[in-house]
């Protein structure tokens, strides 16, 4: 598996790569593509990918704690189960993602696209998934 720690990756292009199980640590993807990549299981914990594109890409049980993921594009992404606890997602799109069971807890939620969402089992701080339903 892939290890990334604490890089710099600005506009760098990952489009269907196999990252899964990998390790993407406090590292700096702004700008980045992960495009139908594969990022089962990957530990991001504190990477900072502001305008990242991973739309259609398998985020399945990922680790996003403390990620910045502000105007990322999560568009038809499968991140069920994925941990998103404490992750900024202001002004992200994730549309048409699957976030069953995922983990918002603590998250920053700010302008987040959630049209199509599918967020069944989804954890949130108390009364933000009332909010949320509203806008899918």
């Amino acid at each position: 598996y892939a290890k990334i720690n604490i890089s710099s990756c600005f506009e760098t292009c990952f489009d269907e790569v196999d990252f899964s199980y990998g390790e993407l640590v406090g590292t700096i993807l702004n700008h980045a593509t992960f495009r139908r990549a594969n990022l089962y299981k990957i530990d991001a914990k504190q990477a900072d990918c502001t305008g990242t594109n991973f739309s259609n890409a398998n985020l399945t049980e990922g680790n996003f704690e403390k990620a910045y993921l502000e105007d990322a594009n999560l568009s038809e992404v499968n991140a069920r189960n994925a941990d998103f606890t404490d992750a900024d997602l202001t002004g992200a799109t994730l549309l048409n993602g699957d976030f069953t069971d995922a983990n918002f807890t603590g998250a920053k939620l700010d302008n987040v696209v959630w049209t199509g969402a599918k967020v069944e089992g989804a954890k949130f701080d108390e009364n933000v998934k009332e909010q949320i339903l509203k806008m899918i």
